[in-house]
């Protein structure tokens, strides 16, 4: 009932701060995300240097976070989600089996993304 857009943007913003501790951040609050309309992740996950590192340093939760946010019944998905993807895929190969890289994917290929 208190998961929104707006708390779910804020919690974002504080988690992109979290440094070191960004995927253990992540991990607490990932199951009270509500998902919002992400139109470009590089205005989300990439503002600002220290954050775009954490896509470098940590694309497993990146990964995680984006696909706790993206939720295609509500918004379409961000028009750069294949940058991000294949980012974090470049970093860590294994992540191609991950279910959430996985349905990320297909919505990459469902939105042209």
């Amino acid at each position: 009932r208190l998961r929104s857009k707006r708390a779910s943007q804020m919690l974002v913003q504080m988690l992109l701060e979290t440094g070191e501790a960004f995927p253990e951040a992540v991990d607490d609050v990932v199951d009270v995300l509500a998902s919002y309309e992400i139109y470009n992740i590089e205005h989300t996950f990439r503002l600002e240097a220290s954050h775009a590192e954490l896509i470098a340093r940590f694309p497993r939760a990146i990964i995680k976070l984006a696909n706790a946010l993206i939720d295609p019944r509500r918004e379409a998905p961000p028009r750069d989600l294949g940058d991000l993807l294949d980012d974090c895929i470049a970093r860590e190969p294994a992540l191609a089996m991950d279910p959430a890289y996985l349905r990320l994917s297909g919505l990459r290929r469902l939105g042209g993304a």
